[in-house]
């Protein structure tokens, strides 16, 4: 650095580097209030059951049936 306005570009890239890595952490983090235990959740299962890959939606479509029996209290 050959003199003081280089040093306060360094600085000023320095603090917009600080701000946006502070801005993304914070965007990335949510509260969520927790899921009480008498709220139910639903679970979606998109399968296909048309065309060369029905034998493979059936299939889907019957371990999906079998986990939900399976771990219902």
């Amino acid at each position: 650095m050959k003199n003081g306005k280089d040093f306060k570009t360094y600085n000023q890239y320095k603090y917009y580097e600080l701000v946006l890595v502070l801005m993304l952490v914070l965007g990335c983090v949510q509260h969520k209030p927790p899921v009480s235990e008498t709220q139910k959740v639903k679970i979606g299962v998109l399968v296909p059951s048309t065309g060369k890959f029905s034998t493979s939606g059936i299939a889907m479509k019957n371990a999906a049936k079998l986990a939900l029996k399976h771990n219902t209290i």
